[in-house]
């Protein structure tokens, strides 16, 4: 082993050494790219003494290293699985019942070198410690190769343990190998461990992982082989990480019979067959923000277009709540006042915000694939224009759990700093990065293309309008248009008096009125969105897609469930007093709306599938003196469900009838709800909850729905619980007579 390293002195509690020594220590890797730059130094980072070689390791000390720890971590793994085997109901037991401090002194007996606390990086990158390369320990590196794995989160979280055994112990190291290099990143871009070098590369999957071969184009390139220096630091990890394990499972099984015949893994087989929580909540934890955690990273492109379609389908959803419930939409623009930046606007000012918040939820022109386009567009800039630069700031996936670690540990007041929409627009970048990631760390990695190649060539969606688009910036809306388009919004519907009481005349005619208010909002926003797009000259069957899609007052659809509601309750005014000749509301001289007055010649029911376009506006009845009826769904007769009495308590003020009391309910009880149905609930990134049903059945068959869960009290309010029964009518089936007890 040949000393390459350039000589370092301590001067005023700084290691620094001398300029011109540091460039005779680089040594050029064997391809310079940014596929390659994963395994090796590039030579310019080598100018820096952070990133310079250790040593220079000959090709035998290469493959005697990584020999070692391909059989150091393969016979520990070996080990914890005959454990797992004859006395993991009891290894669950033990780990249970003890108390957190109890666990604590169990992993410092066991791994006296075990991290204490949660996110390493965030301190150690800022810390003095860092820049000291001649005071490097042991004990820093291997924490630094597993920066995830601490006391904190194993005490605090019993289900944590139990995944790492189950999930290490089921998968080759090979499976986790791209998920392990992905984990230490910071730590090699920031140059925080001394590193060996060899221009060899080491194999990363299949049979012969661990093997040193010569460096291959096609195979380092497809993600098959790996630079040595960086691989090391991978078999490294692994091996310290199933050392870890096995010392915690020998100091919880201490005094057990290991040589007991009669094995006890019952509790074990139904604990990992159902998925893993953390203390506190209902839902499966995600394996984006939960990787380590969680079985191996695997491209599942079916997954990736459900969650994409699930999102869309949601987005679109939200959009048509806004424009067809009263009640829907006065929450909405409540939920924008109580932002700190509205509440310290004037009153022109705040109506202008919620013109820009409804505006920003719908716009199609934004630079990033949008909400409505999310099933197709994002997949396809995603796998066309990965970004090759390597990171040099903590990774998103880690700043979204540090988030969900803040939020979980604090009070409302703490949480209540982030709003509801907030958590909605994090929901949406976590499912863009999430798609990233699977498909970084696929294998074999797919070809880089250039942007303007795939401009060239691709004729979809998202690319057509990337194309057109202007190459100048187009002007943005001014405040002054966003004001005029909100001010009545506010003015007359937000600050009207919403319709209550006995639904008569007078309630009616309030209903119109504010209902005008809400579509001359969305007949601007519509004349916003169609100048835009001609703008960028697409097709004017793309623009009218696009405005179908998001837009619904011109729908016949809706127009037909308001006119059905009026109808509804006139015939109820009828039967308590002479009729009236004036009906209705004479529209043609109301100056606030934009209703049709074709409304009130719509009298049949038309039936709606179960399942249809994205573009109805399908709800359920709800009997609420602010959200009326406005698409009431003609569902085909369904076998009932059997569910527990608490579930239908739940479904009964989903789909309340005339006796039922409205009331809010916890977000426990939905997600007990759905899953008594057939779901399976797993946290999806931000707010975001995704529930998915894996089979046919009375519950409205196999799919998926997002919803996302309230914030920052767990409580679900009668408006929110209607919306959600609409959208689960919608897309399952479901109604009020489709459960039984």
């Amino acid at each position: 082993m040949s000393d390459t390293r350039p000589r370092f002195v301590k001067v005023l509690g700084v290691w620094i050494c001398n300029q011109e020594e540091v460039e005779r220590s680089i040594r050029p890797p064997p391809h310079d790219c940014p596929n390659c730059q994963t395994g090796h130094y590039t030579e310019s980072q080598q100018h820096t003494y952070s990133h310079s070689y250790h040593h220079s390791i000959s090709d035998t000390s290469a493959i005697n290293i990584a020999s070692t720890y391909v059989k150091e971590l393969q016979e520990r793994r070996k080990h914890i699985t005959n454990c797992l085997s004859s006395h993991a109901d009891l290894l669950m037991s033990r780990w249970r019942k003890r108390s957190q401090e109890e666990r604590r002194e169990l992993l410092h007996k066991a791994v006296p070198e075990l991290e204490e606390w949660q996110w390493i990086y965030s301190r150690y990158g800022y810390s003095v410690e860092s820049f000291r390369y001649g005071e490097r320990t042991v004990q820093r590196r291997r924490q630094l190769l597993v920066p995830w794995l601490n006391v904190e989160v194993l005490k605090t979280s019993p289900a944590v343990l139990f995944a790492l055994l189950h999930y290490r112990t089921l998968y080759p190291p090979e499976d986790f190998a791209t998920l392990d290099c992905r984990q230490m990143e910071l730590s090699w871009v920031h140059g925080y461990f001394d590193v060996e070098f060899s221009a060899k590369c080491v194999v990363m999957s299949g049979p012969r992982y661990g093997e040193i071969v010569d460096w291959d184009a096609q195979q380092a390139h497809s993600g098959y082989t790996l630079g040595y220096p960086r691989a090391r630091l991978v078999l490294e990890a692994q091996a310290v990480l199933m050392d870890v394990l096995s010392r915690i499972t020998n100091e919880i099984l201490e005094g057990a019979d290991t040589a007991s015949a009669s094995a006890r893994t019952n509790k074990w087989r139904d604990l990992t067959s159902i998925g893993f929580r953390h203390p506190r909540e209902t839902e499966l934890w995600s394996p984006y923000t939960n990787p380590a955690f969680s079985r191996p990273p695997k491209l599942d492109m079916g997954y990736i277009l459900s969650m994409a379609q699930t999102r869309k389908e949601e987005a679109i959803d939200h959009l048509i709540d806004l424009q067809c419930d009263p009640g829907y939409l006065r929450r909405q623009i409540k939920g924008y006042f109580k932002t700190m930046l509205s509440r310290a606007a004037d009153t022109e000012e705040a109506a202008m915000m919620v013109a820009f918040h409804i505006y920003m939820d719908t716009h199609p022109g934004q630079p990033i694939p949008p909400k409505y386009d999310l099933a197709l567009g994002a997949l396809e800039l995603l796998l066309a224009n990965q970004v090759t630069e390597r990171t040099t700031q903590i990774d998103h996936a880690m700043l979204f759990a540090m988030i969900d670690d803040h939020l979980a540990k604090n009070n409302r007041k703490e949480t209540a700093r982030i709003d509801e929409s907030l958590l909605r627009e994090m929901a949406d970048i976590s499912a863009l990065h999430e798609s990233l990631i699977s498909l970084r760390l696929n294998r074999p990695l797919n070809t880089y293309r250039e942007l303007k190649d795939v401009r060239r060539t691709e004729k979809r969606g998202l690319w057509k309008y990337l194309k057109n688009k202007p190459k100048e910036k187009p002007k943005e809306h001014s405040w002054q248009e966003l004001k005029k388009l909100g001010k009545p919004l506010v003015d007359g519907f937000y600050k009207g008096k919403a319709p209550s009481g006995v639904k008569n005349k007078a309630w009616l005619q309030q209903s119109q009125t504010l209902r005008g208010f809400v579509e001359g909002f969305f007949k601007e926003l519509e004349n916003l969105f169609r100048k835009e797009l001609e703008g960028n000259d697409l097709e004017a069957e793309t623009i009218e897609e696009f405005l179908g899609e998001v837009l619904v007052q011109n729908k016949p659809e809706y127009l037909e469930a308001i006119a059905r509601e009026e109808e509804e309750i006139m015939a109820k005014i009828t039967k308590a007093e002479k009729p009236a000749p004036d009906t209705f509301l004479d529209r043609s001289r109301a100056t606030e709306g934009f209703i049709r007055a074709d409304l009130v010649e719509t009298s049949h029911r038309e039936k709606v599938k179960t399942r249809p376009d994205n573009s109805s506006s399908s709800s359920q009845s709800v009997d609420d003196p602010e959200s009326p009826d406005i698409a009431t769904l003609s569902i085909e007769p369904v076998t009932r469900l059997r569910v527990s009495p608490r579930t239908l308590g739940v479904v009964h003020l989903m789909y309340p009838d005339a006796q039922t009391k409205p009331r809010n309910i916890t977000w426990d009880d939905f997600v007990y709800t759905l899953c008594d149905a057939g779901f399976v609930a797993s946290n999806n990134g931000g707010s975001a909850v995704r529930f998915e049903r894996g089979s046919g059945g009375d519950g409205g068959g196999k799919g998926a729905i997002i919803f996302h869960k309230p914030h920052p009290v767990l409580k679900i309010d009668p408006v929110m619980l209607h919306g959600m029964g609409r959208r689960l009518t919608k897309w399952f089936g479901w109604t009020r007579d489709s459960f039984a007890a």
